[in-house]
């Protein structure tokens, strides 16, 4: 089966619930993880709209890298795969800015946008022209997509931005001389899975080099697990975040058998002190019985290091086609076990209510609390 076949019967994630994230304005907090304490309502909506525009990628098997400090703003590059999962020439920029309704109008959350209203076939766009220029948005040779992302009904609309300046003669100095941007995107302009073809086949067009593509030697490829396994991390951010929580990545180079860390925020947003550190498997088609989603072949290495650790690791299975995860909690689970870590491998039974959502992550609150660090 060829590689964007397979990647297309993972399901989209419905985003739904994380509407009633967002009820208050999230404060400062003093604390010695910067960037994980020093958190606004801004850079929540933001991971919030980065996650769902990697949620959309992935189902087409594009991969999104996420910035951080990015200095031309933008926070992702897009990278594209051919059928047979090979990498496309160059990549695409994505600049994402959240907006939600309020009693005064619509509210955006990022730097670049003064103003925002809709229309009945357009979203109406006042960007701050000094920041449009000192950022090179006009001038930079690669396409970036310039991406609004609503709160609430969760949805991304878009405009290919260099593409549009040139369409509107934007770019011309008497334009330029003016303090703000007007720019309109077309509510139809939604970004779903055939639109991110439509940018795949845009960013082609742009980047093919006759010369280039003669060269017969072997592209680097994107595995389909690779596809599953940030499509995983990718589903439990969602349910993370809809829980007040931020994720850590672990870089892969880094993987010790623990992906993800994961802080808490209390009903202030107030970081919460210590964490849960995460092991996530991503699998097309687990294993279930009538009360177990069952994964094999665990490592004792890794058990064995899990046992140690001063807060709890919470073994998270994502099953990727069902859009659903479950939990176990591996020191309690292998507290009275230990003739079976005797073994190289070792089998473990996820009871089926252990299913991923604000129950679980408030069962993690828990665990963090009673822990003896």
């Amino acid at each position: 089966m060829h590689f964007t076949k397979i990647c297309s019967l993972i399901d989209s994630v419905s985003l739904m619930e994380v509407d009633k994230l967002i009820t208050s304005k999230i404060k400062r907090v003093p604390h010695s993880f910067a960037s994980l304490a020093i958190l606004k309502e801004s850079e929540f909506n933001e991971l919030l709209a980065i996650n769902r525009l990697e949620c959309d990628a992935l189902k087409c098997g594009f991969a999104v890298h996420r910035l951080e400090k990015p200095p031309n703003g933008c926070q992702c590059k897009i990278y594209t795969f051919n059928d047979f999962g090979e990498i496309e020439n160059a990549f695409i920029y994505s600049y994402v800015d959240a907006f939600s309704q309020t009693e005064a109008g619509y509210k955006t959350y990022g730097p670049f946008i003064q103003s925002l209203t809709r229309e009945s076939t357009h979203f109406n766009v006042t960007l701050k022209t000094s920041h449009i220029k000192q950022v090179n948005w006009i001038t930079e040779a690669i396409p970036i997509l310039f991406v609004l992302y609503d709160v609430k009904t969760n949805e991304h609309y878009f405009i290919y931005l260099q593409k549009y300046f040139e369409t509107k003669e934007i770019s011309s100095e008497s334009n330029l001389s003016h303090s703000l941007i007007n720019i309109q995107i077309p509510i139809q302009n939604a970004l779903n899975k055939g639109e991110f073809r439509k940018i795949q086949h845009f960013k082609n067009k742009i980047f093919t080099n006759p010369k280039l593509s003669s060269i017969s030697a072997i592209r680097k490829k994107r595995d389909i697990s690779h596809v599953t396994s940030d499509r995983g991390v990718c589903f439990f951010e969602w349910k993370a975040l809809a829980s007040r929580c931020k994720i850590d990545r672990i870089p892969a180079d880094a993987d010790y058998g623990i992906d993800l860390n994961v802080y808490m925020y209390d009903n202030n947003f107030n970081l919460e002190t210590g964490c849960v550190f995460i092991q996530i498997k991503s699998q097309l088609n687990p294993k279930y019985t009538s009360e177990h989603l069952v994964f094999n072949n665990v490592e004792t290495s890794h058990i064995a290091h899990w046992m140690d650790l001063p807060y709890p690791l919470i073994f998270v299975v994502v099953d990727v086609l069902g859009c659903k995860a479950y939990w176990i909690h591996i020191q309690e689970y292998f507290k009275n076990k230990e003739k079976t870590l005797s073994e190289k491998y070792n089998t473990v039974y996820i009871p089926l209510k252990n299913a991923l959502g604000k129950t679980a992550f408030d069962s993690f609150r828990f665990l963090i609390k009673n822990a003896n660090p």
